[in-house]
């Protein structure tokens, strides 16, 4: 890392070529109306010279901070998980509330909200197309539709107040009457695929603002933010290719709702799993096709606990995806020791009682890779 700071320089490019960019990066608003409503739109979100000052104050000085994996940089196809990893350049009103010691993470106050939450909802009620706030946040296509609204009726305010508003109004009831929104769901068998990536992602991301900036941040706020959201999304992808983003997301807020009961659930136990060995002598033959929990132990510490429809298929996946580490090398810190495989087979519990099951231990044990709940529970 540099001694000082390095200045990044813009290309020369036209200024269509150059706001795309800055809207793709996720550093201005990407507001091009073509509605009957477009004198609505705030004048300096469409001003090239004003995007290009901000941009230029905000990138001066901007070096890559230290990664979660220290100081080895990423290299081949995951250089963009490096590159996605760097820190973020905060305010100064975010460097003080770091300074001050743990704190949440930064959200629109009361009467902010409030004073956007009429334009959120009209927003939200003329793009939604039946779906639901979920879906309208996690779905790229229904986000980008519900953002672009907004600015259209002249909300000057930020991607992430504008989709925290929404799960405000939501939440508080102070969204307009609207016809009950369509149900939607990814089969079991398929949501088992990525779901883990989605985990994985997640935890990654509220360990970073836990360790840089002692801030705790939920699955909304991960999905809300737009650079935590793009990490997430970079991370995601890598783990279990080809899928959509809206995939990843989806699965991501599974997680919210499985966390919120974990009573009633069936009392499973490590020491009630079938302890097949370390991955690397394992006979994924003699693994039954059958729904259950399986946890991959590291030499230290459990890595990861999961639940899956079909046990063996859940396997041969982690398998052909990492080989016999289970993990991508460059997220285990470069090791690559074969973990040992635990299942618990589940016959005739469903889906969601598994994902209690499994919230159970994830509280217990913690495991490096499984989302938590409550920031600063960290495994080393």
């Amino acid at each position: 890392m540099p001694d000082t700071p390095t200045p990044i320089e813009l290309p020369q490019a036209t200024e269509t070529t150059v706001f795309d960019a800055l809207c793709n990066a996720g550093y201005v608003k990407p507001c091009i109306s073509s509605s009957d409503d477009s004198d609505d739109v705030p004048d300096e979100l469409c001003d090239p010279a004003r995007i290009l000052d901000k941009l230029d104050d905000r990138l001066d000085g901007c070096v890559p901070s230290p990664t979660l994996f220290g100081d080895r940089q990423v290299s081949g196809e995951h250089e963009v998980i490096d590159a996605c990893l760097f820190g973020p350049v905060t305010s100064s009103e975010d460097e003080s509330a770091v300074s001050k010691g743990p704190a949440q993470f930064p959200v629109p106050s009361q009467e902010r909200l409030l004073s956007l939450v009429d334009v959120a909802g009209r927003a939200y009620l003329d793009t939604r197309g039946g779906a639901s706030v979920d879906r309208v946040i996690a779905d790229p296509e229904f986000d980008s539709l519900f953002l672009r609204r907004c600015w259209e009726l002249g909300a000057q305010a930020s991607a992430f107040e504008l989709r925290w508003t929404l799960l405000y109004g939501r939440k508080n009831k102070k969204l307009p009457p609207a016809e009950r929104p369509k149900s939607y769901s990814i089969e079991r068998s398929r949501l088992d695929e990525f779901a883990y990536a989605s985990e994985i992602a997640a935890r990654i991301v509220k360990q970073r603002e836990w360790e840089e900036h002692q801030r705790d941040v939920s699955i909304d706020k991960v999905l809300c933010e737009p650079r935590l959201r793009e990490v997430f999304d970079q991370i995601a992808k890598c783990l279990a290719p080809g899928y959509s983003t809206f995939d990843y997301h989806w699965a991501a807020l599974t997680l919210r709702k499985a966390g919120r009961s974990i009573s009633g659930s069936p009392r499973i136990e490590f020491g009630d799993f079938d302890d097949l060995g370390s991955t690397d002598s394992v006979s994924v033959r003699t693994i039954p096709r059958v729904c259950g929990l399986y946890a991959f132990l590291g030499p230290e510490a459990p890595l990861f606990v999961g639940h899956a429809e079909n046990l063996r298929r859940q396997t041969e996946i982690h398998f052909e995806r990492n080989g016999m580490a289970v993990l991508p090398s460059w997220l285990s810190d470069g090791q690559v020791a074969a973990p040992r495989l635990l299942i618990a087979p589940t016959t005739g519990i469903s889906a969601s009682r598994r994902d209690c099951t499994k919230g159970k231990q994830v509280l217990k044990y913690r495991p490096r890779f499984n989302w938590l709940q409550r920031a600063g529970l960290f495994a080393a």
